[in-house]
């Protein structure tokens, strides 16, 4: 049973850092530049939402449904994304990476993963 129920909602720029998202359904949410920094998002559902340019930093994604997912320009630092459903996922060529460094500086944070059409994301999604 969801936690949250909050399909299709316009969350927008918003602030979730530290939320419990565990098994929320949040298909088809506008997420946009949203901040889930540090969130637990554990089996949730966020097929079709839009996350392009979230905040998705220490993210919990385990098990999540990603489906359809615009993830163009998203922060996945150290997102935990084993088993995430990741089919017809958008990404762009400025969506950090899980297992990406910070290697630029404060004023102008640079990482040395991004996404780009050969990287294979099953290397974050299977445990194996």
């Amino acid at each position: 049973m969801p936690k949250a129920e909050l399909s299709g909602a316009d969350l927008k720029g918003v602030s979730l850092v530290n939320a419990n998202l565990a098994f929320a359904l949040l298909d088809r949410s506008d997420l946009t530049e949203a901040d889930l920094s540090g969130s637990l998002l554990a089996s949730a559902n966020l097929s079709y939402a839009n996350l392009s340019n979230a905040e998705l930093w220490n993210v919990d994604l385990t098990n999540a449904n990603l489906t359809g997912a615009d993830l163009s320009g998203a922060k996945l630092g150290r997102a935990k994304l084993h088993g995430a459903r990741l089919d017809k996922a958008k990404f762009s060529s400025r969506t950090i990476l899980p297992d990406a460094q910070d290697i630029g500086d404060f004023l102008e944070p640079v990482h040395d993963k991004y996404w780009s059409p050969d990287v294979d994301m099953r290397i974050y999604t299977n445990p194996n």
